[in-house]
C-alpha cells in the first residue's frame, strides 16, 4: 500500500505528465492512481502484512507530495487544485473506506482472540507493531524522495532567481552563464513559450520531448540527443512564488551550452526577468 499515490505522483512529474484540466492527462493519472491502488488492495487483504489500521495511513502520502508539487507550480486556476482534488476524490474516501473495513476486521479478530491463549496474543501482537513501524519508516523514505523529486522540478528557475539577487547585492552586472545555475550535465537548452508544438521543440532541440505545451513556458535541456531535465511552468504567474519572464524570445530559442548567456533584472520581489546576450 505504499504504491498507491506516492509511486503515481512520483511518474506524473517524473516523467512529464502535466495536469491539464478536467480532461486529458488527468484521467490518465486517475486511472492509474484508482488502478494501482485496488491492486494494493487486494494484495493487502491477501497478504496482512500488518495491522489493518495501518492501512488508512496510506492515503495520507499523496496529499503532502501534491501540496509541494502546487507550491512550487504555476497554477492557472486555484494554486492548490491539485492538492484539493486528490484529497476530495482520492485520500478522504480512501481514509473513510479502508478505516470502516479496519473497523469490521478488528471486531472479527476479537473474536478469534478469545479462542487463542494469552501467549499467542503476546507473540501476535509483538508481530503486528514491528510491521507496523517498518511499514511506517517505509511511507517516509517514499514520501519523501517523491517530494525531494517534486521540489527539483523549479531547480533552474531558483537558481537564476538567486542569481540575479546575488550579484545586484553585490552591485555587479547580472550577466550569467546557464551553465552556472545548474547542477547537471547538458549540452543543449531549449526555451519555448505557448502556443509551440512538441514537434517543433524536439526538432530544434534534436531530442525527443514529449512534456507537454499546453498554455505553458520553460526550459527543456538536453545531453547528448536525450533530455534529462524540464522545468516549465503554466503561462500565468502564481501568487505563491516569484515569477521569472524570458525577454527576447517569440515561441522557440534554443542554445548550446556555451552560447546559453542571458543578462538578469530584478523588477520587484515577484517578478524578474532575464535576456539573452551574446558573449
Amino acid at each position: 500500500m505504499i504504491l498507491p499515490g506516492i509511486l503515481v505522483e512520483v511518474i506524473v512529474y517524473k516523467f512529464g505528465w502535466i495536469f491539464s484540466g478536467p480532461s486529458g492527462s488527468v484521467g490518465i493519472q486517475a486511472m492509474g492512481l484508482y488502478g494501482i491502488t485496488i491492486i494494493g488492495l487486494l494484495l493487502f487483504y491477501k497478504i496482512r502484512p500488518c495491522s489493518m489500521w495501518v492501512l488508512p495511513f496510506s492515503f495520507l502520502p499523496p496529499v503532502f507530495v501534491c501540496y509541494v508539487n502546487d507550491t512550487l507550480n504555476d497554477s492557472q486556476w486555484l494554486t492548490y487544485l491539485y492538492t484539493a482534488w486528490i484529497t476530495v476524490s482520492y485520500s478522504i474516501p480512501g481514509i473513510l473506506i479502508t478505516s470502516a473495513i479496519a473497523l469490521v476486521c478488528m471486531i472479527r479478530e476479537n473474536r478469534r482472540k478469545e479462542r487463542k491463549t494469552g501467549k499467542e496474543q503476546k507473540g501476535s501482537k509483538k508481530e503486528a507493531f514491528l510491521s507496523a513501524a517498518v511499514l511506517a519508516m517505509a511511507f517516509l523514505v517514499i514520501g519523501g524522495i517523491g517530494m525531494v523529486s517534486i521540489s527539483r522540478i523549479h531547480m533552474v528557475r531558483r537558481e537564476i532567481i538567486k542569481k540575479i539577487d546575488w550579484l545586484s547585492e553585490q552591485k555587479m552586472e547580472c550577466v550569467f552563464k546557464l551553465s552556472e545555475v545548474t547542477k547537471f550535465k547538458w549540452d543543449t537548452v531549449a526555451y519555448f513559450k505557448y502556443p509551440i508544438s512538441e514537434e517543433e521543440i524536439s526538432r530544434k532541440l534534436g531530442a525527443d520531448y514529449t512534456g507537454g505545451v499546453d498554455v505553458s513556458e520553460g526550459f527543456v535541456f538536453a545531453y547528448r540527443g536525450r533530455v534529462v531535465h524540464k522545468d516549465i511552468v503554466g503561462i500565468a504567474p502564481g501568487a505563491n512564488r516569484p515569477y521569472l519572464g524570458v525577454e527576447g524570445v517569440d515561441n522557440l530559442a534554443v542554445w548550446s551550452v556555451e552560447d546559453a548567456a542571458f543578462k538578469g533584472r530584478k523588477v520587484d520581489d515577484s517578478f524578474y526577468l532575464i535576456k539573452p546576450v551574446i558573449y
